[in-house]
């Protein structure tokens, strides 16, 4: 996942992105601070839907749109044996949510 994400898309990301990976604690906030959370969410997933989800990345469009293959097919390989099959594994994402008050 690190090499795809950090090695093959690098460079393909948009500009913005850069505001997600530092946790939204860089981004300009002309608000008064109110809080940041941080909010876990678990998913039981099919390979395949781990596959869909990696398709529909920004960058991983990017890349196909400039090479005319995916990046998640020419993985597929890997990722299929690292996954162990096509049973369900749990997934889980951390989302990061900034509030503020508009005074």
């Amino acid at each position: 996942m690190n090499r795809l994400y950090s090695e093959t898309l690098a460079g393909y990301w948009p500009a913005g992105w850069v505001h997600l990976q530092q946790r939204y604690q860089n981004i300009p906030f002309p608000f008064k601070n109110m809080m940041d959370e941080r909010i876990e969410a678990d998913y039981y997933w099919k390979f395949d839907d781990w596959l869909s989800f990696l398709e529909s990345w920004t960058a991983v469009r990017q890349y196909k749109m400039q090479h005319g293959e995916s990046p998640v097919d020419v993985l597929r390989p890997l990722f299929e044996q690292l996954w162990g099959g096509h049973e369900t594994r749990k997934v889980s994402f951390t989302f990061f949510v900034k509030t503020g008050l508009v005074i």
